[in-house]
């Protein structure tokens, strides 16, 4: 958001060279670490069957992309793809305050598709996602495991000895 919406937001302020400032140097996470580092490959171990949510907010980035290349690098980890992949979770900040059944309709269809899937994991690299649909699941009594993308890494890195 700050990246693109806050860009929109300031358009008309005279503090708009201090947004494109701050803009140009904020990262998402697998964005940075791909992109700015140049880190293509994650060492360690994450034995997992992995469902990828694509959030909303990194739609027309490279974020998407750079998070499955991650990912796709780990040893033993599975990414599976799953139904309508592409549609909100339906969380989107205030939308699920403003419409709230509307956002757990949307939230409940989106873990159907993901758990005929069976992974063993959803993962995102947006924690709000991830919060509704694991909260979602909960309620419906079907919990389902959910990690942050920056969690697997982790545990890559613990799992193949790399980090105590």
């Amino acid at each position: 958001m700050l990246r693109h919406g806050a860009l929109l937001e300031f358009e008309k302020e005279a503090d708009l060279p201090e947004v494109k400032a701050l803009a140009a140097r904020t990262w998402e996470f697998a964005d940075f670490v791909v992109h700015a580092l140049g880190v293509k490959t994650w060492p360690g171990r994450y034995d997992a069957r992995i469902a990828f949510h694509r959030n909303c907010h990194n739609r027309g980035t490279d974020s998407e992309a750079a998070a499955l290349t991650l990912l796709g690098s780990i040893a033993g980890a599975t990414v599976v793809p799953f139904g309508e992949q592409e549609q909100c979770c339906g969380f989107g900040g205030t939308f699920s305050v403003a419409f709230p059944h509307v956002s757990s309709s949307m939230g409940t269809l989106k873990l159907e598709h993901i758990r005929a899937a069976q992974p063993d994991v959803l993962v995102s690299g947006d924690m709000s996602c991830l919060m509704h649909m694991g909260g979602l699941a909960q309620k419906a009594g079907q919990p389902v495991k959910t990690q942050h993308l920056a969690q697997v890494m982790r545990d890559a890195l613990k799992n193949g000895g790399l980090l105590r």
